[in-house]
């Protein structure tokens, strides 16, 4: 049985013969195990294809495969998602007639309906994204020192302020406490000392 790759997982290519050899056994009364024994499908696939059988969808039978690997156009998929809107086929007969999973549908369905597009750009953005120069970083370096020091001086003026007597001192310490950058405690400092 020919295998093929797809998103790391290994997919079996299913031949006519074993889904007629697969379709006899059903007509036969077979059930999982021996059906997967005898057609080298796993059981789970089995499971799934019997369900469909015994809601009365042979649609598996006819149904050609498809190479997930194969990329199809934004308009492919497009027309896809307003088939299935204005129509009333199940989810299985979606899958068989378009030979893409249930889950893949319904993400494409799900972005046509909430972003116009069916497949949307997933992960970090990509170059077009400038990278930040090394001059701004070296600002940005600057910057975040100089946040540190306004935060040690609050600091040491706001532990001053608690333990001064004096109630003229006290008033400078905690105005200097909540100034909000280096220019204004400079100019509350030398307006304090006048």
């Amino acid at each position: 049985m020919e295998q093929i790759q797809h998103g790391g997982f290994i997919l079996p290519k299913i031949t006519k013969e074993q889904k007629l050899k697969f379709y006899e056994l059903y007509r036969q009364g077979f059930r999982s195990w021996p059906i997967s024994h005898e057609t080298g499908i796993t059981r789970k696939y089995v499971l799934r294809i019997l369900h469909q059988f015994d809601s009365g969808d042979f649609s598996w039978l006819d149904s050609r495969y498809r190479n997930y690997e194969k990329a199809i156009s934004e308009d492919e998929k497009v027309r896809i998602v307003k088939e299935l809107s204005e129509s009333v086929m199940s989810w299985n007969e979606a899958v068989s007639k378009y030979g893409f999973p249930e889950n893949t549908l319904r993400m494409w369905k799900r972005n046509y309906n909430e972003y116009g597009v069916c497949s949307r750009r997933r992960g970090r953005p990509g170059k077009e994204v400038p990278m930040a120069t090394k001059k701004d970083r070296q600002l940005e370096k600057e910057n975040r020192l100089l946040q540190e020091e306004i935060t040690i001086y609050r600091t040491y003026f706001r532990v001053c302020a608690e333990d001064e007597q004096d109630p003229q001192k006290k008033r400078l310490y905690e105005r200097l406490a909540n100034a909000e950058d280096l220019e204004s405690l400079s100019d509350d400092a030398l307006r304090s000392s006048d």
